[in-house]
């Protein structure tokens, strides 16, 4: 170890420091010259430097950024390129989900293949037929309330129909196979609600919304619970088809289609009718609990278009379009006519749903004129219903107070 310690040590093989001082110059510089030597030197510098004038490179970016502004759309061309081939970039907006389903069920590419797949496995997330009989303690008109309630949190929280529709249908599914406590009905359509949201929303409401919207009945931890339980009982399967799904197929159909000259207004009423029709069906399991989620589009289409004083569909046109024929439809446009009916003179305070689309702020004045008549229709309409309120054969004695005195 020594030795080693005197191997690394020695310096005597180094090469010698190179004693500079002799080489180095130095000059002495005047205090009192240095301001007048630094002027000269800045002079000089700026005589060296290239002119803006000689740098074209710099001069046409300057003029680009001059003459550029952050509104303009129109792109600046250079002057090697042929003005006629000129071209403008366009704003373009985002679109709205809507319309990202329409360019989706548009191409004519993939619109068929996707129509086959749903049709094929619609009857795996369908619920038992008739599954409110196995209820113990809950009954459909219970079920009814819920739903019309899950209506008015989704115009509350302004979600999508794609989420209402898939969360009625979980619960429905669950409801086909869980015998549900009346205490536990609310808590199941809330937290149905919180999955459909989180599967269909880009932004779905937080999970403490869910809980606020039950006026805290429920915390959070029994939501959180709640929802281990169903998607367990749903067997994880929560991608399903529903009717307003297949009802958004036929439409974008239809307006793609050359055989309905359809205008724009007239699909607009014959889109609002038919998904508030799919909207009433959503209130009732029974008939609609028996029939496909297809063939309940399918009538709220046919049964828009009577309603509407259209022209009704060849029997081709709809085979084609709907892979079912009129007599397919037949029972299940009866029940509608029926369901519609009662809706038709209902009070408006007691249905969230009438509430819902007889809403003037969210619908245009064309939907108010042609469609609210053919949705709801007060008592007061009627001839023999009215009450005259006028006051003028009324004697003022009668009205005074003093009889009461």
């Amino acid at each position: 170890m020594n030795f080693n310690r005197q191997v690394l040590r020695p310096t005597h093989n180094r090469l010698p420091l190179q004693d500079v001082s002799s080489h180095q110059k130095y000059f002495c510089i005047d205090k009192t010259n240095l301001h007048v030597q630094q002027e000269n030197r800045s002079v000089a510098i700026a005589n060296t430097k290239i002119s803006v004038k000689s740098r074209p490179i710099l001069t046409a970016a300057r003029l680009i950024k001059s003459q550029f502004n952050e509104n303009d759309v129109e792109m600046l061309i250079s002057p090697m390129v042929d003005k006629t081939n000129v071209f403008t970039v366009e704003q373009t907006k985002a679109k709205t989900r809507e319309q990202c389903e329409e360019d989706l069920y548009e191409l004519s590419d993939y619109r068929q293949s996707i129509f086959d797949h749903l049709r094929s496995v619609e009857h795996v997330y369908a619920p038992k037929i008739n599954f409110m009989k196995n209820q113990s303690d809950v009954n459909a008109s219970m079920r009814t309330v819920l739903v019309d309630w899950l209506v008015e949190v989704t115009d509350e929280y302004k979600l999508t129909n794609d989420t209402l529709f898939l969360c009625v249908q979980y619960v429905d599914r669950f409801l086909s196979t869980v015998n549900v406590t009346r205490s536990k009905l609310q808590l199941l359509g809330t937290t149905c609600m919180y999955v459909a949201a989180k599967y269909e929303e880009m932004y779905p409401p937080a999970l403490e919304e869910f809980s606020f919207i039950t006026d805290n009945t429920y915390d959070c931890k029994h939501i959180l619970r709640m929802e281990q339980i169903v998607i367990k009982m749903l067997n994880f399967s929560l991608s399903g088809p529903t009717s307003y799904t297949f009802l958004q197929y036929y439409l974008t159909h239809l307006k793609s289609s050359t055989s309905f000259n359809l205008d724009d207004d007239t699909q607009q009423c014959l889109m609002l009718l038919s998904t508030y029709l799919c909207t009433l069906t959503l209130l009732h399991d029974r008939p609609f609990s028996s029939y496909r989620s297809s063939l309940i589009a399918a009538s709220c289409l046919v049964f828009a278009f009577q309603l509407l004083n259209l022209k009704p569909m060849s029997t081709s046109t709809l085979k084609q379009l709907t892979t079912y024929t009129e007599f397919d439809l037949n029972e299940c446009k009866l029940a509608l006519i029926q369901i519609h009916s009662e809706t038709y003179r209902q009070e408006q305070t007691t249905s969230s749903v009438l509430r819902r689309y007889l809403n003037p702020k969210n619908n245009k004045e064309l939907y108010q004129k042609r469609v609210h008549d053919l949705i709801h229709q007060s008592k007061l309409d009627d001839d023999d219903d009215v009450i005259d309120l006028t006051l003028d054969e009324i004697d003022e004695n009668d009205v005074s107070m003093e009889h009461h005195r």
